[in-house]
Parts: structure tokens; sequence; C-alpha cells
């Protein structure tokens, strides 16, 4: 067994996901791999509680929970089923809602901030013949 990259992404019936499934899958790994290091990070942002719940807490669940629901869907849009298309335009147009409501400010930040899910969402739009159609 070879570890090539190319061959453990190889579906069961032994075909590969097309090169731009492949990249939306990379960039929701990678935000999962920003909320798992978030949820690393959380608690040691603040003051140290001896006992009970904290904010930190709270928050670090909060990046655990976003972190698996990335994993979920990047693994569903791999496999190219409905599921990981609806999950992944709710997614979507939650953050850029959230990023619309967020972005008063002019700059790159709230630009970068708004074209990224804007531009999942039309990618996903051009290709729902590959998820929808099966």
């Amino acid at each position: 067994m070879s570890w090539n990259i190319a061959n453990l992404l190889k579906k069961k019936d032994g075909n590969r996901p097309p090169v731009d499934i492949l990249g939306l899958v990379a960039g929701l790994v990678v935000f999962a791999v920003i909320s798992f290091w978030l949820a690393f990070l959380v608690p040691f942002s603040g003051p140290a509680i001896e006992a009970g719940s904290s904010y930190q807490i709270l928050a670090g669940l909060q990046w655990v929970v976003a972190g698996a629901i990335f994993i979920f869907l990047a693994i569903r849009i791999y496999q190219q089923r409905r599921i990981g298309w609806y999950g992944t335009l709710a997614v979507a147009v939650f953050a850029l809602i959230r990023a619309a409501l967020d972005s008063f400010t002019f700059g790159l930040v709230p630009v970068v901030y708004i074209a990224i899910p804007l531009v999942v969402i039309i990618f996903l739009l051009i290709r729902r013949g590959l998820f929808l159609n099966g």
C-alpha cells in the first residue's frame, strides 16, 4: 500500500471527485482545523476559574461543534451527497448573513469576510447538478 495522496482520494468506485470539489473539501478541512485550534486555545484566553462552567468552556465547545460540522460537511461534499450540498449551502448563507451584519467598516478584511461565503454559494449553485441529479 502506497501513501500516495491521489490513491487516498479515490472513492469506492475508483473515481476521484473533480478538482474543484477537492478544493472545496480542502477549504472545509482548513476551517475545521482552525476551529479545533481555537477550541484548544480558548481556555487560555481569560482569567482562570477554579470550579464550575465558564465562558471559556462554552466558547471552546462552540468551536468544537463548528469544527465537527465542517468535518461532516467535508466528508459529505467529498462523497457528493445531497446533505453535503444542502448543509454547506446553509452554512455559507448563514456565514454571508453574519458577515453582512458584522462588516460595518471598509477595508480588506470585511471584503474577504463577505467574499468567502459568497464564492462558496456561487460555486455550489453552479455545481448543483453534480449533487442533486444523483
